[in-house]
């Protein structure tokens, strides 16, 4: 029992140290890597892209995230898979490719051959725990596949139990990508990652 105290202490203390670090602008993430191979397409109407004349109802299933946003993501090339039921979008996922905005770190990264980037996954409340997310995975995954992207590489924040307990078995850990902030500036830094990140550099995307 006191193993058991003593380890959640020095995991709470960890978590507070590094939420503090995040507040001074010392930030990282892991990076992790998963093939796209293996996937079956699973057919059906209810999954698609979401457009710009989607925006409606992207704002209806995504209220914080403003339409300025969206276009911008899509203007630079990025896609949104939709689940859609009746008309209304319940979940979605966002891919990019060629350039990555890791929006929590302040940077962009250079993607390697055949790698997209998976990022901002988000289902309705009342979908969750119905398998929403699992259906847009496979059509994702693919999607991609059949278009000759080999892999998807994606970031979890380490404090983040529980989203690295749902993490697929093949999602393998490839390195860590780090940012530390001066002031308006930031430094990136990247540990291993290399086969799927070519480059990275402070700052957003320019609109294709």
């Amino acid at each position: 029992m006191r193993r058991a105290w003593r380890a959640l202490a020095e995991s709470t203390s960890r978590d507070l140290f590094w939420r503090a670090a995040a507040v001074l602008g010392y930030r990282r993430l892991w990076l992790y890597v998963q093939p796209t191979s293996g996937h079956a397409h699973p057919g059906g109407s209810d999954v698609r892209a979401v457009r710009e004349s989607d925006l409606a109802a992207y704002r209806a299933a995504r209220p914080d995230t403003p339409p300025g946003e969206v276009r911008r993501r899509l203007r630079a090339g990025d896609r949104c898979s939709g689940l859609w039921r009746n008309g209304q979008l319940v979940a979605h996922r966002w891919v990019s490719c060629g350039w990555a905005e890791v929006t929590y770190l302040g940077v962009t990264v250079e993607l390697g051959p055949g790698v997209l980037h998976h990022y901002d996954v988000h289902t309705i409340p009342a979908e969750r725990r119905r398998y929403a997310q699992s259906r847009l995975t496979t059509a994702m995954f693919a999607e991609a596949s059949n278009e000759g992207a080999s892999a998807v590489f994606f970031t979890v924040l380490p404090e983040n139990r529980a989203m690295r307990a749902f993490l697929p078995v093949e999602a393998t850990r490839v390195g860590t990508l780090t940012s530390v902030g001066f002031g308006r500036h930031r430094l990136p830094i990247l540990r291993g990652g290399h086969a799927c990140i070519l480059g990275v550099r402070p700052g957003h995307r320019t609109l294709r």
